[in-house]
């Protein structure tokens, strides 16, 4: 069988039969009279193993082993199937991050050489250095003792698992979100009014906080009710004194005005991409919003107002 018929039969062009014939996986018989190469149907076979094992990524090397007798072809085929999970996760990898890019608009080739080592350390933090960039970003917003007070208050929920595609792209957005944020400036009246007074109380308070979330997470009656307690008690506070009311309007105003000086969108957003990525805190936002509605029910009084 002359080469262009081994050609038309294995779907291989005759360069690449010939580069397998200098590589010497076959080695055809030749024609002694006309000096052209005759392929037998061994040949043909062979070529088209040859060809499976390339498109599966098996190396000319490991096939001339393979064929030689010298390998098993299970541990051929165990290191291609890693080569090419590797090559995947490259890949899916390249992609979050250009879908990054592309929805963040990004337009400045000055500044995408930084952006996308950005994102790629991103895209290769371990579990603890995702609960660490959270950790960072939060205490650059809100700096000293109340930016560790809002570290420790959201630590339970900064553990987050990217288990698939479309976690790995929410939390692309989740860090472009928190690395474009600004730095807050050092005199804003918000740390002011947010100041820490009794930090042995606040220490007592986040030393159970873990704990206070779980039960709250199982809805066990007591944390329930201790919640809502304190939240109904909270109310009354601002529906009776009006010093309460005029103060806690300064804070919200003072916080949305923070977030704004940041370029946050208010902590909405914040809430919106951590819930996105951890299911504990989405539950836990809903358990805190049903309780606060219900105590405002009772209490006939509004935190909107």
């Amino acid at each position: 069988m002359r080469i262009s018929k081994v050609a038309e039969a294995t779907g291989l062009t005759k360069k690449a039969i010939k580069h397998y014939e200098a590589e010497g996986l076959i080695r055809p018989a030749s024609d002694p009279q006309t000096g052209y190469r005759e392929f037998d149907e061994d040949d043909v076979v062979r070529l088209e193993l040859i060809h499976t094992l390339r498109m599966l990524d098996v190396s000319v090397a490991e096939i001339r082993s393979l064929l030689a007798g010298e390998a098993a072809i299970g541990d051929a085929l165990r290191q291609a199937l890693q080569r090419t999970n590797t090559q995947i996760e490259r890949l899916a990898e390249g992609r979050l991050i250009l879908s990054s890019l592309v929805e963040r608009g990004v337009d400045d080739t000055a500044l995408l050489r930084e952006d996308v080592r950005r994102l790629r350390q991103a895209v290769e933090l371990s579990r603890e250095g995702r609960r660490l960039h959270l950790a960072d970003a939060v205490q650059r917003v809100f700096p000293g003792s109340f930016g560790r007070f809002m570290v420790l208050l959201h630590a339970p929920f900064f553990d987050i698992d990217l288990d698939t595609e479309e976690q790995r792209a929410r939390w692309l957005r989740f860090v472009a979100y928190l690395d474009d944020l600004d730095e807050p400036p050092h005199d804003h009246p918000f740390f002011s009014l947010a100041r820490v007074e009794d930090e042995a109380a606040v220490e007592a308070f986040l030393e159970g906080q873990s704990e206070h979330v779980a039960r709250l997470l199982r809805e066990e009656p007591g944390a329930i009710g201790e919640l809502r307690d304190a939240t109904v008690q909270f109310l009354r506070s601002l529906k009776e004194d009006p010093g309460a009311r005029r103060r806690h309007a300064e804070r919200l105003a003072a916080s949305q005005n923070l977030w704004d000086s940041v370029g946050g969108r208010g902590d909405d957003a914040f809430n919106e991409h951590l819930a996105a990525l951890n299911d504990d805190y989405r539950r836990y936002l809903a358990i805190g919003q049903r309780i606060r509605e219900e105590a405002e029910r009772e209490v006939g009084y509004g935190l909107a107002r």
